[in-house]
């Protein structure tokens, strides 16, 4: 296995994507790319100026890292179908990564526990407790609410959440003396996750590889309601 593989790495969970990519002399490239209904067109585009910029080609690209969500909708359909047809044309490896890790592996921050909120519907959101292990960040998340956040927030060296997030975060993350932080995930440090978790053996079969939804897609439950008989 090639310690150096030719990677891509696609982070469009968040409003703005960025597309990295990176050759086996492990000279890097990350560009931004859109999310939203015609992300797809922009993406392509972006991986093959990428590619030439690092002398490579598309085709002989050997690893896929992409980040799995919660994030929109659109842009998490749209990484999970690019990886497949990539990896379905040339063989890459697809590694799979909750953003949330991303997230906090974008803050390049030192510390060792931090809570990530995303997917905010009301009066819940997916948290996810993303801890150091062995070196390396680990994922436990599940649907939650303030109440629950509320329990274990003392334990955090810092909480990270997007523009949706509860309006009593920032009072209580201040009132308990705990750092907030701006969810801003990054395709560059989702290519070093992913060439990290590839080189120690971590890899999905692409048809098994899907986005991560907190709930049910709001777009999909409008669809549903729409053809309900």
């Amino acid at each position: 296995m090639n310690k150096q593989p030719i990677t891509l790495s696609l982070e469009l969970s968040q409003r703005d994507g960025t597309v990295s990519m990176s050759n086996r002399d492990g000279a890097e490239s990350t560009k931004k790319v859109q999310t939203g209904s015609r992300g797809v067109d922009t993406v392509f585009p972006m991986i093959s100026k990428i590619a030439e910029e690092l002398s490579i080609s598309p085709r002989s690209i050997e690893l896929v890292a992409v980040s799995i969500g919660p994030g929109g909708f659109t842009g998490l359909r749209t990484s999970v179908a690019i990886a497949k047809m990539i990896s379905f044309s040339t063989g890459a490896t697809i590694v799979p990564i909750e953003t949330a890790i991303v997230i906090v592996a974008s803050s390049k921050t030192d510390k060792h526990l931090y809570y990530v909120l995303s997917g905010v519907k009301h009066d819940t959101f997916w948290l996810s407790k993303i801890h150091l292990e062995n070196k390396e960040w680990c994922c436990s998340a599940s649907l939650s609410c303030v109440a629950e956040l509320e329990k274990c927030i003392n334990e955090a060296d810092g909480v990270f959440a997007d523009s949706f997030a509860p309006e009593v975060l920032s009072s209580l993350c201040l009132n308990n003396d705990v750092p907030l932080f701006n969810s801003e995930p990054n395709a560059q440090a989702l290519l070093r996750l992913g060439r990290e978790l590839y080189n120690s053996g971590v890899s999905i079969d692409p048809l098994k590889i899907s986005p991560l939804y907190p709930r049910e897609p709001e777009a999909v439950r409008m669809w549903k309601e729409l053809h309900k008989k």
